[in-house]
C-alpha cells in the first residue's frame, strides 16, 4: 500500500539552467499539466526530476483528482487472447464520440487476470495469488506482492480510504465454495442464499 504523497506544501522552485520551462511560474507549470492528457503527464514524470516533484505533489494530486471526478469517464476492457493482450479504452460519459484515449497492456501469456472496476483511475486486476493495480489512461502496471497462501480460492477487493489517503487491496483465502455464495457487510460472514427445493 503507498500513499499518494502526503506532501502539503508546494513543489519547490529550482532554476535548472537547461531547462527552458524553469523560467515558468509553478501555477502555469500546473495549468498545463492539467490540460495534458493522462499519458503526457506520466512520459514528463520520466523526463524530468522537476516535472516530477511537481506531478507527485499534493497540490496537483489534489487538483487532478478533483477534476477527474468532476469528468467521469467510461472505461472498456477487451481480452485480446490471440494477441495475449489487455486493451483498455476511455471516453467521456458526457460526449463519448469525443476525447477518447486507448492504451494497451501485453500480459503474461500463462496469465489472465480479471479486473476490477476503476476506483479513482485505478484498476485491480488478479489471476489467483498473483495482483497488479494499474492506471488504464498511462498504460502504467505494478504487481503486487505475491498473496502466500497453500489454497486457490482467493477474495479481494480493491478501495481507496479518504481518511488515511490510502489505496487499499483487502485479500482474503477461503476454502473451496460449494455453490453461489455472497458476502453481506452488515453481517459480515460467508452465507448461501437460501433456495426452494422442486
Amino acid at each position: 500500500m503507498k500513499k499518494r504523497g502526503r506532501k502539503s506544501k508546494k513543489p519547490e522552485e529550482k532554476r535548472d539552467e537547461y531547462d527552458p520551462s524553469s523560467i515558468l511560474p509553478l501555477e502555469l507549470k500546473i495549468e498545463i499539466l492539467m490540460k495534458s492528457p493522462p499519458k503526457s503527464i506520466a512520459k514528463l514524470g520520466f523526463v524530468s526530476n522537476h516535472w516530477s516533484s511537481i506531478i507527485r505533489s499534493q497540490v496537483f494530486t489534489d487538483l487532478y483528482m478533483r477534476r477527474s471526478l468532476a469528468q467521469p469517464r467510461l472505461l472498456f476492457s477487451v481480452y485480446r487472447p490471440n494477441m495475449q493482450m489487455q486493451f483498455f479504452h476511455s471516453c467521456s460519459q458526457e460526449d463519448p464520440s469525443s476525447d477518447h484515449r486507448s492504451v494497451s497492456y501485453t500480459l503474461n501469456p500463462d496469465l489472465r487476470y480479471s479486473f476490477s472496476p476503476p476506483i479513482g483511475g485505478l484498476i485491480f486486476g488478479q489471476n489467483n495469488t498473483k495482483a497488479m493495480i494499474g492506471n488504464p489512461s498511462t498504460g502504467q502496471f505494478v504487481p503486487l506482492p505475491r498473496i502466500k497462501t497453500q489454497r486457490k480460492d482467493i477474495f479481494s477487493i480493491f478501495g481507496y480510504d479518504p481518511v488515511n489517503d490510502l489505496y487499499k487491496v483487502l485479500c482474503m483465502t477461503v476454502r473451496s465454495l460449494r455453490g453461489p455464495h455472497y458476502f453481506r457487510w452488515e453481517d459480515p460472514m460467508w452465507e448461501e442464499p437460501m433456495t426452494e427445493e422442486h
